[in-house]
């Protein structure tokens, strides 16, 4: 999505993209709704890759994705979509030539691409800029099966590094992380939203606590304390009238889960959604949920807290005071509480509750920083400073 948004964007501030990607991935999830947002001028090129779950006769489930990342760790460097970097590599050497661009801008995930921008730029000289929406090395989803795994990619992502004229990130500790481990000054670009997935419309107001988490539970990102929390509020305070939404997929038992609390009457799980549905749906909602795991580790950012900013409903973080998502919250005015204290997560329900009855909720406010418009200009000036 953030890509998609720079995409979208940055022919507003002087630039065309030309973007060159994968096709024949499979995703968890997929929206084919947003290309009509794209301006005209901006050109997409796909280069069919084979991964190991193109052979798939359907879309592979969170767990299995889990299964296979830790299998391929062993034999596809530096991760699943490796025959990407020789494909795209001679797809991108023909649109060089042919549409001369001024830079190569590589984001990653799948760090492939990442080696990929390094390749274009080291056979063209063009500048590379290189954007991380998660740590290559350090990351808290990557486990490497042994040191030698490990080595390999450190050398592969200061390759890169060296190699490029910019790196961005999208906040502050992961910056300092890339400065402490290779020495460079990265640009921060935070997450965001797009005020033009948003209507406007007033939020619910019959009194009743509707929370909406939209988004996937996977991994270290576990919502079972939450939920405990929940089944607090349940038993202690059973005037006080909630719902819970889940819109998204995910490897854990979610359903199953609510069921023994004993609030299934009140919860709806919708497994997939657009985009744009999805941003319906939060402002159908009074209170928006996003979550990061104590384990997840500080740098990590919820890219849907910062979605849920568009929607101008109170915000609910459930994370480590340390995180990135914790610092949004502080900075925005928004609720935060411990993901995995149950008795925190009651109390902070309770007094959003109670803030409804008075009509007192707390909207997040400033946030136009975190406008895609504005980050897009961000990056364009980047852009223009290296051309």
């Amino acid at each position: 999505m953030r890509a998609f948004k720079f995409a979208k964007y940055l022919p507003r501030y002087g630039w065309r993209p030309v973007v060159l990607c994968g096709g024949g991935f499979r995703y968890l999830a997929e929206d084919e709704t947003l290309i009509p947002e794209l301006p005209t001028e901006v050109a997409i090129e796909r280069v069919d890759v084979p991964e190991p779950y193109s052979l798939a006769s359907r879309k592979p489930s969170p767990k299995t994705k889990e299964m296979g990342r830790g299998i391929a760790s062993w034999l596809s460097f530096p991760d699943t979509r490796a025959l990407w970097i020789t494909r795209g590599l001679r797809r991108g050497l023909e649109i060089i030539k042919k549409e001369n661009p001024s830079v190569i801008l590589a984001t990653s995930p799948p760090y492939s691409s990442l080696i990929l921008g390094r390749k274009l730029s080291e056979k063209t000289g063009l500048p590379l800029v290189v954007d991380y929406r998660d740590l290559w090395n350090g990351s808290p989803y990557r486990a490497y099966p042994t040191r030698f795994h490990a080595i390999w990619n450190q050398k592969a992502e200061a390759r890169v590094l060296r190699r490029a004229s910019s790196a961005i990130v999208i906040n502050e500790v992961m910056g300092r992380i890339l400065s402490e481990s290779f020495g460079i000054r990265p640009f921060v670009i935070h997450q965001g939203y797009d005020p033009a997935d948003f209507s406007g419309q007033k939020p619910p107001e019959d009194g009743c606590l509707r929370i909406l988490y939209a988004g996937s539970f996977f991994g270290k990102r576990d919502p079972t304390r939450f939920l405990d929390g929940l089944a607090l509020v349940k038993q202690r305070r059973p005037e006080l009238c909630f719902t819970l939404t889940w819109a998204g997929i995910g490897s854990y038992p979610v359903e199953e889960m609510i069921r023994s609390r004993g609030f299934s009457d009140v919860f709806q799980h919708i497994p997939y959604t657009s985009h744009r549905a999805s941003c319906r749906l939060m402002e159908e909602h009074n209170l928006l949920w996003a979550l990061v795991g104590p384990e997840e580790g500080p740098e990590v950012s919820t890219v849907k807290a910062y979605d849920y900013l568009g929607a101008r409903r109170a915000l609910l973080v459930a994370a480590p005071e340390n995180t990135d998502a914790a610092r949004l919250a502080r900075e925005t005015g928004s609720y935060l509480c411990p993901p995995d204290d149950p008795e925190a997560v009651y109390w902070a329900v309770c007094q959003i509750y109670d803030d409804l009855r008075r009509k007192s909720l707390r909207v997040p406010k400033n946030t136009e920083k975190y406008s895609a418009p504005v980050r897009t200009k961000a990056l364009a000036d980047l852009l223009s400073g290296l051309t």
